[in-house]
């Protein structure tokens, strides 16, 4: 297959990274940039020197392969929608959308149609996420805290969708296990929405976890802890670094050894976008399909469900 032509839907933020990083690809050609905002998307398509055009109408659409969705959540159905009916592969930044009914039509659109859908979870390509993959046992406990301080994206939607839909996903993936009992508390800070949220979610396998999401934070910080049988396991994504505290019983006693990893820091945004057009070019499912998505997607729908909300 020749260079795949490739559109970004979505110019603000993360889709300029998305169009400027395809940009540099040999196996892609960003063919158009899409936005509704004219100024935008003129600015951003005379910088990369690309063609750029304002509606999923306009016919320059009809030359590309595939599309990267990167519009506010809340949209991401609606654009993704006529994408896949038009045959188109598509790429969509996480949250991958914001209801049940709207993800599971987009994944059956995208059966018919012959077409992936990608999501856009870029901690799976995080290198210490392999390794937490072999190192994990059977957790009883599990901790984590997604920080940030307050931008002005991705208010469109609440913090657990917006952050900890991260560790969600990461947790649902190496532990799809049975939720329990779900126990949740979120504030809404500077937005109409929640800004910082906790959730006790109660797994099978006598599994606790406890997360901790805020875009209200003065520091920012992407931690899990894992506490397990005969291991401790902190897991730092910003670094990358991975350290693993392991008992162990020998001649000499008891013992605590502890590891120590720091894989060659890569980019895995980069990494997200080069498996989407391999997955297209060798006709194979991306790291993280729709189906996939929708895991994490149900649980954060259901922390948002059972979240106590402090009246004003």
């Amino acid at each position: 297959m020749k260079e795949i032509r490739v559109a970004v839907i979505g110019v603000g933020y993360a889709g300029t990274i998305h169009a400027r990083k395809l940009l540099s690809m040999p196996e892609a050609k960003l063919a158009l940039v899409v936005d509704v905002d004219r100024k935008r998307a003129e600015k951003v398509g005379k910088e990369l020197n690309v063609p750029y055009c304002m509606s999923l109408n306009d016919g320059q659409l009809s030359e590309v392969d595939a599309a990267v969705v990167s519009v506010p959540a809340k949209n991401h159905y609606e654009v993704a929608r006529p994408l896949v009916m038009e045959g188109k592969h598509v790429l969509i930044e996480k949250p991958f959308v914001t209801s049940i009914s709207e993800g599971e039509e987009l994944i059956e659109l995208a059966r018919k149609k012959g077409v992936l859908i990608g999501v856009g979870h870029s901690e799976r390509f995080n290198p210490v996420t392999k390794i937490l993959a072999n190192e994990l046992r059977s957790p009883g406990f599990i901790e984590g805290d997604r920080l940030s301080p307050f931008t002005n994206r991705c208010l469109d939607v609440d913090v657990v969708l917006d952050l900890m839909i991260h560790d969600l996903d990461i947790l649902t993936h190496l532990l799809p296990r049975r939720v329990l009992q779900i126990d949740a508390v979120g504030v809404p800070v500077l937005t109409g929405k929640i800004d910082i949220a906790n959730a006790r979610i109660r797994m099978e396998g006598d599994c606790v976890i406890n997360l901790t999401a805020s875009r209200v934070s003065d520091k920012k910080m992407r931690k899990l802890r894992f506490f397990q049988p005969d291991s401790y396991i902190s897991v730092d994504f910003s670094i990358p670094r991975i350290s693993v505290k392991k008992r162990v019983t020998d001649d000499g006693g008891l013992r605590i050894l502890s590891e120590e990893h720091m894989p060659e820091e890569n980019d895995p945004l980069a990494e997200e976008l080069r498996d989407f057009l391999r997955a297209i070019r060798e006709g194979r499912e991306p790291e993280v399909t729709a189906e996939e998505a929708m895991r994490p997607i149900k649980l954060a729908l259901d922390i948002l469900k059972y979240m106590k909300v402090p009246s004003a």
